[in-house]
C-alpha cells in the first residue's frame, strides 16, 4: 500500500497553517497510509493512533484520544518532549 512518512511536517508553518494541516493530511489519508512524527496539536488532533516515544524507547501506543490523555497527565512526559509518531487512518489498500 502506498506510505507517506513526515518529520514534522509543519515545524516551519505559522499557526493558521498549522491548524489547517490536520484537515489536510485526513484527505491525504484517503488514498494512502499517514505516518507523522510531530509534535503540533494539529496533527495529533487528526491522528487516529499514537505511539509515544521517549528517549528512545516506546511508552506508550493507543487510540489517539487515550494518548493524548495519557501526555496530558503525566508531567513528567509533558516536561520532557517525547517524540510522537500519529498515524492517520489510511485508505490505501
Amino acid at each position: 500500500p502506498p506510505i507517506l512518512v513526515l518529520d514534522e511536517p509543519t515545524s516551519f508553518l505559522d499557526r493558521q497553517a498549522e491548524a489547517e494541516s490536520g484537515g489536510a493530511l485526513g484527505e491525504i489519508a484517503r488514498t494512502r497510509n499517514v505516518g507523522a512524527v510531530t509534535h503540533s496539536p494539529a496533527l495529533l488532533s487528526a491522528a487516529t493512533t499514537i505511539t509515544i516515544v521517549d528517549q528512545g524507547r516506546i511508552v506508550g501506543t493507543g487510540p489517539a484520544a487515550e494518548m493524548l490523555a495519557r501526555m496530558r497527565a503525566a508531567p513528567r512526559m509533558a516536561a520532557s518532549t517525547p517524540a510522537v509518531v500519529a498515524t492517520v487512518a489510511g485508505g490505501g489498500a
